[in-house]
């Protein structure tokens, strides 16, 4: 048995693959001949939103449709706030070569191994 709480987790991992969309929330309401899907998401900033809204109400129809089997009503999406893009940060590593004995006693370190 296929309830609303499973359909909108399967469309929402179907919405994953979505690249510059984050933390899709999919609720599904039940009507008489079908259901309305309801997406909720932050985007990236500097994106077309007329355009990610059409791919990811469409996205979301085409599963419920094609795999799940529903007769899908409406598909409304609504933009909760835009994450700016950050620049992965690159940590450069050195190697630290570790002090012979000899040379921590004559800096006046004196270490015990």
């Amino acid at each position: 048995m296929v309830t609303l709480k499973t359909s909108a987790q399967q469309i929402r991992e179907s919405l994953n693959n979505i690249q510059e969309m984050l933390d899709p929330q999919v609720k599904v309401v039940s009507r008489q001949n079908g259901i309305i899907i309801n997406i909720f998401s932050k985007l990236n900033t500097g994106i077309n939103v007329a355009d990610k809204t059409k791919e990811i109400r469409e996205a979301a129809s085409n599963f419920a449709s094609r795999n799940l089997g529903f007769k899908v009503l409406q598909t409304n999406y609504t933009a909760t706030g835009f994450i700016t893009k950050k620049a992965k940060e690159v940590k450069v590593i050195k190697e630290e070569k570790p002090k012979d004995v000899k040379q921590e006693e004559q800096l006046g370190n004196k270490t015990e191994y």
